[in-house]
């Protein structure tokens, strides 16, 4: 998981506390451990996997979820709902949708410098490629990597009016 998707889960996190939620057995074990470790004087960003690694740079991050969301969409093309009086479009057409019609808006969500140009044949190959498999589901959850539809809060504290 990537520090985006660390922070998303403390965020979720924070709105659980603050709602007076009750924290699993797993929650409490997470947060007793982490609490001891920054206790005992370890980086807290370090400790909760928030600090980008060596290496890895925001813009990266930003395009690989730009990456999943067009995956996503292009997963739904395919699959599209059975309730639905939508055709699946092969993985081909999904792609040539998704650069003609996609790839625009998912360059103005997910802003940022960006090499590739998300042609059709760069496109197939992100779709085949294994390090990308969790992106080609239609089901897509809040705690799954790289999960394209969070975008953080403006404000720093969430109980703040």
């Amino acid at each position: 998981m990537s520090p985006l998707d660390h922070r998303r889960a403390m965020l979720a996190l924070a709105y659980q506390l603050e709602s007076n939620q009750p924290l699993s057995p797993e929650q409490r074990s997470f947060l007793s451990f982490a609490f001891y470790r920054i206790g005992t004087g370890e980086d807290a960003n370090k400790v909760l996997g928030l600090k980008l690694q060596p290496g890895q740079k925001l813009k990266d991050l930003i395009s690989r979820r730009r990456l999943s969301y067009i995956l996503h969409f292009i997963a739904c093309a395919m699959n599209p709902d059975p309730y639905s009086n939508d055709k699946a479009m092969d993985i081909e057409a999904a792609c040539e949708w998704a650069k003609d019609n996609l790839v625009p808006e998912a360059k103005k969500k997910f802003p940022g410098a960006d090499d590739n140009e998300y042609d059709v044949e760069y496109l197939l190959r992100c779709w085949t490629a294994p390090e990308y498999e969790h992106m080609r589901s239609c089901e897509r959850q809040w705690f799954d990597a790289d999960f394209p539809y969070y975008f953080p809060p403006t404000k720093k504290d969430p109980s703040s009016p």
